[in-house]
């Protein structure tokens, strides 16, 4: 029994070292297949050795790639799901080049790939459609071509301004998710979501403080996705305002390719665009377009291959001239966005601004949408992400179009925020890079990020009691007289209140406010009010849209009159509450005035990430009765120097009669509950 006892210690711990050792070999294993694969080389072309700039560089059936730079370089981290799939290398009018993964990476050294002209003149495919004719059938044949559904692409995104002299004013360069929604889909926006970020100020001390002029943002992969949106030139009901024309033939992943250039017709209206289209013979996918948009004056492409801009008027009439060129790339049977390279050269500033964006990975399997919260928006441009800033992430990619200068103010920019730095917020990184700007501009930079504008319109009933009112004025030792009436419609009335205020952010959530009052119809003939007080917010939907619950207590003041006329003020220089009264014509109305505290409660939703429309339901509760005043105001005379007087009644040189009774008090007065609905703008 001892011996059994023994065996079974023995085996029991042979047991649990094998079971640790094939435990710790699947860790191991589960280690090794995590690790990705850096790879770098040089595209060539096989016969004048000259780098091929653009090329496309995929693995995993183009799942994930790059692009070459200027000189023909990349560098591609390949996830280890990929290690043993195939290097892809194609470019417009070259053999596509395939090899194995596995032996490229072995190397560990830089691989040089060099690929073959495929010449394909223009006699060895039958033209037998006009140009026209063959642009149709492409766009036709978009939902065969093209995803039908969401796809999600992974991208590199870089923005800058550089000036004339060659300085470079604004970097930026973001890692980001771009949702694209169906081909089918044209009208529809897509979503982007931020993942890394850095921005970089590089102007003058002087000038740091206009902030950044960015033109396209993250949306550059959505909005010059011309395929997608059917730019004006593949518009059927366009054709007419527009030329085609098949100018050369070139190849493409081993099919022929139409080179088809495009313009606006002579004496035809609708086009604004020039430039050429790349279109498949076979499939009659669009691969590739140049296009630029034609200021007033009319503009001229250079030659296609070279991406040049406009070089024969570089502002027209309506404003500088835009041109982009925008790739395709084929992943699982279908064609997907490969890069983006927009010019705008600013003449005014005499700057060149550009925005590049690169597709590094494809999933058509993640076309869920993004958190609200997450999501960039429009009025974002990379000026707010809530990722920490690596300050080393830029070097991970090559941008489409290398650029030594950008290179160098990036390199700066990096090597400023130090490794202390690492975990800096953008705007953090962006400070240490520029100037450190002086506490007057840094305080103005927290006030505008703490005050919001807000404008609102509001309901509020005014209850009256039917009949004619009449208003005589005599003021004591003055030849003015005045005699006033009107007839006040009887019951419950509701009149709108406009309000423009401001809101100042002291803690999260909690804000000091102030806005202003005015009645409009019957009763805000050029009267108005105002409220101040406190309001609080809180965040009910925390993962998606905010959903905001709202509460305040404000002062109020509301004036609501209804005027009795204008009169002739014989004796200049009129003394009236210690107002001089010059102009020749005075007005004189009838109000009441209210004070009261006003808590209030209410829903806001965000609409964008600095605009919020809100709703709120206000209760009056007067401080004291409403009062009554007799309101006199200059009518002539430059408007911020026009006087008026507000008097309460009763007084001896006022009298009110209604319903043709002595009356001390007007006839209407506001309603408790009061409705305001509006929209809260950040401005930062």
């Amino acid at each position: 029994m001892v011996a059994f006892r023994r065996w079974c210690r023995a085996t029991g711990r042979f047991v649990a070292v094998l079971v640790g050792v094939l435990t710790l070999t699947g860790a191991g294993t589960a280690g090794a297949q995590q690790t990705s694969v850096v790879l770098r080389g040089q595209v060539l072309d096989a016969g004048t050795r000259q780098p091929i700039p653009f090329a496309r560089v995929g693995v995993g059936d183009n799942r994930v790639g790059t692009s070459t730079n200027d000189d023909g370089h990349f560098r591609l981290v390949v996830p280890a799901a990929y290690a043993h799939s195939t290097l892809e290398v194609a470019q417009l009018g070259y053999q596509r080049h395939r090899q194995p993964l596995a032996a490229l990476a072995s190397a560990n050294q830089e691989v040089e790939i060099a690929l073959r002209l495929s010449p394909t003149e223009l006699s060895e495919v039958a033209v037998s459609a006009s140009a026209e004719g063959i642009v149709r059938e492409a766009v036709t044949r978009i939902p065969q071509n093209y995803s039908v559904r969401p796809t999600r692409l992974s991208g590199f995104l870089r923005e800058a301004d550089v000036a004339a002299s060659g300085q470079t004013l604004f970097v930026a360069e973001a890692t980001e998710q771009v949702l694209v929604p169906p081909y089918t889909e044209p009208r529809s926006r897509g979503q982007v979501r931020l993942d890394q970020a850095c921005k970089v100020d590089l102007r003058a001390q002087g000038s740091a403080g206009r902030g950044p002029d960015w033109a396209a943002g993250p949306f550059v992969p959505l909005r010059f996705d011309f395929v997608r949106t059917r730019a004006e030139f593949l518009q059927p009901a366009r054709f007419g305002s527009y030329t085609y024309r098949v100018t050369d033939l070139t190849s493409f992943h081993g099919e022929p390719v139409y080179v088809i250039r495009f313009g606006p017709r002579p004496g035809r209206r609708g086009a604004h665009y020039t430039g050429t289209l790349y279109i498949g013979s076979e499939s009659y996918a669009f691969i590739k377009a140049s296009a630029t948009r034609l200021g007033g004056g009319g503009a001229s492409l250079g030659t296609d291959d070279d991406d040049s801009t406009a070089t024969a008027n570089p502002t027209g009439l309506w404003g500088p001239v835009r041109s982009w060129t925008t790739s395709y790339q084929p992943a699982y049977g279908r064609w997907h966005l490969q890069a983006v390279h927009y010019r705008v050269h600013l003449s005014k500033r005499d700057t060149r601004h550009t925005a590049d964006y690169l597709t590094t990975a494809v999933d058509t399997a993640a076309g869920t949408p993004f958190d609200y919260a997450h999501r960039a928006q429009y009025t974002d441009v990379l000026l707010r992400n809530e990722v920490a800033y690596d300050s080393a992430f830029w070097q991970r990619y090559l941008p489409p179009l290398a650029n030594t200068v950008v290179e160098q103010a990036l390199g700066q920019a990096a090597a400023a925020a130090g490794p202390a730095r690492a975990a800096a917020s953008v705007f953090e990184t962006a400070q240490a890079a520029a100037p450190v700007p002086s506490r007057w501009r840094r305080g103005w930079a927290t006030l505008g990020r703490r005050l919001r504008l807000t404008y609102s319109l509001g309901v509020v009933p005014v209850n009256a009691s039917a009949g004619p009112v009449t208003v005589g004025y005599t003021p004591a030792g003055s030849r003015f007289a005045a005699q006033g009436s009107l007839d006040v419609p009887g019951g419950r009335r509701r009149r709108l209140i406009q309000s423009v205020g401001y809101e100042l952010e002291l803690l999260p959530g909690l804000c000091v406010r102030y806005a202003s009052l005015a009645a409009t119809g019957a009763y805000g003939q050029g009267q108005a009010g105002w409220q101040a007080g406190l309001g609080y917010t809180y965040h009910l939907n925390r993962r998606g849209r905010p959903l905001h619950l709202r509460a305040g207590l404000d002062y109020t003041r509301l004036v609501l009159g209804r005027d009795l006329g204008t009169f002739d003020n014989p004796a200049p220089g009129l003394q009236v509450g210690g107002r001089t009264f010059d102009s020749p014509r005075l007005a004189l109305a009838l109000q009441t005035r209210t004070e009261a505290l006003q808590p209030k409660l209410g829903v806001g939703v965000e609409l964008a990430h600095r605009c919020t429309w809100w709703l709120d339901a206000g209760y009056l509760l007067p401080l004291r009765d409403p009062r009554t005043e007799l309101r006199l105001r200059e009518t002539r005379g430059f408007f911020l120097s026009r006087h008026e007087v507000s008097q309460a009644l009763p007084a001896a040189d006022m009298q009110l009669q209604v319903r043709e009774t002595p009356a001390v008090a007007a006839p209407w007065t506001p309603a408790r509950l009061l409705w305001q609905t509006g929209l809260t703008l950040r401005l930062r």
